[in-house]
This record gives C-alpha cells, structure tokens and sequence, in this order.
C-alpha cells in the first residue's frame, strides 16, 4: 500500500497510465475501464476505477484542493484514515515544496545575504564563507526561492547513517508567517527520510519554542553523534532538540496542521 503521494507524483502516474494505453493497450491494466461505471473486483476493473479516481483527484488538486484521501470501503477505515498516523488508505497532497531545491554555488550570495543580519545578531553562528561554499557545493543546503530571490534556507547535514542535523532554517523577515519555515522543515524531513536518517537534531539559542510546538524535545549533548559532539560550543550554549522521524504520514499530519492556519507559522 502505498500510504501518500504528492501532487507531482500522482499526475505523473495518471500520465503514464495514459501513454502505455495510447502505446500498446493490451499490456496496460484498466485502459478499456469506462471512468464513470467502472465496477466488478477483478484486478483490471479494480485498476481502472483507481486510475480514474486518481485522474479527478488530480484534477481538485489543481484546481485548489489541497488534499484528497483513497480510503478502501471497509468498517472503520474512514476513522482510521482521518485519525491515526499511518490510516487506511493512500493521501495525495498539493506539492508545499514549490520553489525548494538543493542549493548551487550561485545563490552562496543569496545566503549570506540571507543570514548575516542574524550573524550580526548572535542568533546564528558565524559561518566561515569558505565553509558556506564547501557546504553549498557537498549538497548540504536547501533554498525556497520565487522569482530567483531566496526566501529561506536551511542545511542537512548527516553525521552518521540514521541521524543529520537541521541547521541554518532562516526565513527572510519579509516573507515570515506565511508558512515558509514549515514548508522548508517538511521539505527536510522528507528528504531525511528519503536518505534513511531517523533522528533529525537541532541546535538552537532562540527558536526552542518553536521546535518544541513542531515534535522536537530537548536533548543532551551525549544524544548527539560523537562527531557532532566533537564541534559543539559550550560557551555559546545551544539547547539541543531531537525529533525521531516515523514516517511519511506523519509529516502529512505535520503539514495539515500547520498549513491549516491552527498554529503560528514560520
């Protein structure tokens, strides 16, 4: 079962149903299905009214809808779907993610631009330029950008296979409470799960609450990886907050909530 799928993916399933039945129709299941009274339970027709489920759902979803749910008619499973983490049947979402992409060398301006005012502030460390640009270059940072300016950033950083720091999660103060942050954290959390990580840390000197209302709790430094704990500073005494990362659905639920206009925004 396939628990969730974003926008993307799930138009470009329904593009590929329909270039197989348009190639070769005997090898594609559900291209003779008719949309609106597909039935029976065979795999084909079952196929089919999934198929043409999926293509209306695409359809809301471009249209403004934000998320529409699969949901198999059994007792209980609607509850399910709507009520626990993991649900009954497959989510598809709007794409929050328009606009985030991994960081080149061109936007290192971007970014310093972005964070020395909060340099300057003490609320971020400095970061040595030369740093910054090596960081760019492994593929550690991400930017949301719209109409080539940044908007926010934030860094990934894996210290060993199952655990990466999130750093560096600024949002220019011009576009803050909008939800930018979130949509950058989301963004991070999928790609962590991606890679394999289960632990995302954070180190922070002024955002605690904000981790805290977003499934971070407070940590000590002997949770960190050794290598991570090599570089820690006491004399700047950053808190350390750690989320454990369970799975899909549950950074869905993360991004219900906070898209919803039922929690402050980053």
């Amino acid at each position: 079962l396939v628990q969730s799928m974003r926008l993307a993916e799930a138009k470009a399933l329904v593009e590929y149903h329909a270039a197989s039945c348009a190639t070769d129709p005997s090898v594609a299941i559900g291209c003779d299905v008719d949309d609106a009274v597909a039935d029976g339970t065979s795999e084909e027709q079952a196929a089919g009214r999934m198929l043409s489920l999926c293509r209306y759902c695409v359809k809301a979803l471009e249209g403004g809808v934000n998320r529409a749910h699969f949901v198999p008619p059994l007792s209980g499973s609607l509850l399910q779907e709507f009520y626990t983490l993991d649900g009954a049947g497959t989510l598809i979402a709007r794409d929050l993610y328009d606009g985030i992409r991994l960081a080149t060398a061109a936007d290192v301006a971007g970014i310093v631009d972005l964070i020395a005012p909060l340099e300057a502030a003490g609320i971020l460390v400095m970061r040595p330029r030369d740093l910054l640009t090596r960081d760019v270059h492994q593929g550690f940072y991400y930017v949301l950008t719209r109409d080539d300016q940044i908007l926010s950033t934030a860094m990934l950083k894996r210290y060993s296979k199952t655990s990466a720091e999130l750093g560096c999660l600024v949002v220019s103060k011009r576009y803050r409470q909008q939800g930018n942050g979130d949509a950058m954290l989301a963004f991070i959390e999928r790609t962590a799960l991606q890679a394999g990580v289960r632990t995302l840390f954070a180190l922070s000197t002024h955002t605690m609450q904000w981790f805290i209302e977003r499934g971070f709790t407070e940590g000590s430094l002997e949770q960190l990886p050794p290598a991570r704990q090599r570089l820690y500073n006491a004399a700047r005494g950053s808190k350390i907050y750690l989320k454990t990362l369970t799975g899909s659905r549950s950074v869905d639920a993360q991004e219900l909530f906070w898209s919803s206009g039922k929690g402050p925004t980053g």
